[in-house]
């Protein structure tokens, strides 16, 4: 049977995010996973299994992957994240860093969140006495190799755990925070702030901001604020890692005309338990390089943080049955633990729970592509599906159209198809005003407003294209549906105009005239219909 794929997205990911660019140091991942095979065929192997690998570039001796990511995998927009799917690729172990063992201190500080629909969790952390400086060789060099601006060595590893673990962060200056108070709000109309690229942008109440107590001092998950940026006199700071709704990121990025690494993570959806998990990496740097203190931390959620994630249930013969080839039981199993889930072998069936940080993982497809991507497209079998042979019923329709068409062919007319939607206007030129096409609701021009109630509209506008340009011979019909009244028809109409016969020996050409298109009309009847009377009469309206 042949490969059957489905991938589940994200709530509103694929509604209006496009697929992101993201660039990886060779150098850095070997932190996180043993690489033993050459860089082109890392390359193809990762494309193979859905990160498609655009370009590969060396810096400064480091190769340099760019990758094209999906809007439903924002778990791989980290080296971490690309390092796992190296890890299931090659079999390999993910070498995750330490985290430091300190307790959390007993001291909370003050962060307020006005809506945890908005922001269901926000961690800060207040560490004093830093040592503002230069970042280390190994940070700097990471950092470089991806094109990043160093800054200093506090603002420099917010940037490396957020490419290093995909959870964006911020740092503020405490001692700039009016009343050393945190609030998560929406912006007040007419609200402003200056951004740290020293650019004033006016907010609305739309927009998501993080506020001390008299002013926003950075737009949420977006950018921070110029006046409690971090710099070389900065001698207290507040960490903030938190999770923020991706839909509001996004509709303030589009509107401010402003984009960041941070947002490009934040509106595809980061790992709202991988918030404290960030927080702390990032901790523990800060305090290595500027020494410092934590003096308060304060976690802040909401309530459906703890609802435990469900299991999927799939078995060995819907693996095997959808993609098209014998895998053992083992290394369907193998495959998904170095992913993140977790696995339990139930006889010939696994009972699978997916990782926090893959919410596009919902069905049993899912688990099925995640299984065959990393085995690789290009080494599962090709084969055409079976269809089995049924006898479908002759559309007597059908028949009467073709032998309708075949006969006008021959009787020297060409048929033409014409638009079903058309402008108003055109309908009341060819007169036929008092014929009600159907308006569409949310048209996408004016020229194609309403659904046609005649074929004649169309025909005329296709001999006014024609006179034109000078071709005044024309025998055309068409047969297409019309509109009318809440009904669809399929109607036959033929127009005819210009010398009734091309024949250059002729001195005078004669005119088509209504009786060609009755014999016309006769004939095709006697074809179609073995009707050899017929009466005809005049429209008493003289319309058609």
């Amino acid at each position: 049977m042949a490969l059957t794929t489905s991938v589940t997205f994200l709530k509103m990911m694929y509604d209006f995010c496009g697929n992101f660019n993201m660039k990886i140091s060779l150098n850095w991942l070997k932190d996180y996973v043993d690489i033993n095979i050459p860089t082109d065929q890392l390359a193809h192997k990762l494309t193979m299994a859905g990160l498609e690998v655009e370009n590969i570039e060396t810096i400064a001796g480091d190769k340099v992957l760019e990758l094209e990511i999906t809007p439903n995998r924002a778990d791989c927009l980290s080296m971490i994240g690309i390092a796992r799917e190296i890890s299931a690729v090659l079999n390999k172990t993910l070498k995750c860093p330490r985290l430091p063992t300190t307790k959390r201190p007993v001291k909370r500080c003050d962060i307020a969140i006005e809506n945890k629909k908005d922001c269901p969790r926000y961690i800060g952390t207040v560490i004093e006495d830093v040592k503002i400086a230069a970042s280390s060789k190994k940070i700097a060099e990471r950092l470089q190799s991806l094109g990043v601006r160093l800054i200093n060595d506090v603002v420099d590893i917010t940037n490396f755990s957020m490419l290093e673990n995909g959870q964006p962060l911020h740092v503020f200056d405490y001692d700039q925070l009016i009343g050393k108070k945190i609030i998560v709000r929406r912006a007040k109309a007419g609200e402003e702030i200056v951004t740290i690229d020293g650019v004033l942008r006016k907010l609305d109440p739309s927009i998501l901001v993080i506020a001390d107590e008299k002013r926003a001092v950075a737009i949420a998950g977006v950018m921070g604020g110029k006046v409690t940026e971090v710099t070389e006199r900065t001698k207290n700071i507040l960490l903030e890692s938190a999770y923020f709704e991706p839909i509001l990121i996004r509709r303030a990025s589009r509107k401010l005309g402003l984009s960041s690494d941070s947002c490009y993570r934040f509106e595809r959806g980061v790992d709202i338990h991988h918030v404290e998990w960030g927080c702390r990496r990032a901790l523990g740097l800060i305090q290595e390089s500027a020494k410092g203190r934590v003096v308060s931390q304060s976690d802040v959620f909401a309530p459906q943080l703890k609802v435990k994630a469900t299991g999927i249930k799939i078995s060995l013969a819907q693996i095997q049955g959808l993609i098209g080839e014998e895998i053992p039981l083992a290394r369907c199993q193998n495959i998904l633990k170095k992913l993140g889930c977790v696995v339990i072998v139930k006889g010939q069936a696994l009972n699978v729970k997916p990782p926090s940080f893959r919410s596009d993982l919902r069905q049993e497809v899912d688990l099925i592509e995640e299984i065959a991507r990393v085995i690789g497209y290009d080494q599962l079998p090709v084969s055409l599906p079976a269809v089995p042979m049924v006898n479908l019923p002759i559309c007597s329709k059908r028949g009467v159209r073709n032998k309708i068409r075949q006969s006008l062919v021959s009787l020297g007319l060409d048929e033409v198809v014409g638009f079903s939607l058309i402008h108003q206007e055109v309908l009341d030129k060819s007169q036929a005003a008092d014929l009600k096409g159907l308006a569409l609701m949310n048209p996408l021009t004016q020229d194609q407003s309403i659904l046609r109630p005649s074929l004649l509209p169309s025909l005329l506008s296709i001999v006014q294209t024609n006179l034109n340009r000078g071709q005044d011979h024309l025998r055309l019909f068409e047969l297409g549906k019309i509109y009318c009244a809440g009904e669809e028809k399929e109607v036959l109409a033929m127009i005819m105009t210009g010398p009734r016969f091309l024949d250059w020996r002729q001195e005078k050409k004669e005119r088509l005239d209504f009786f060609d298109i009755k014999g016309i009309l006769s004939a095709l009847f006697e074809r179609v219909c073995d009707q050899n009377e017929l009466s005809f009469s005049a429209d008493e309206d003289q319309k058609i």
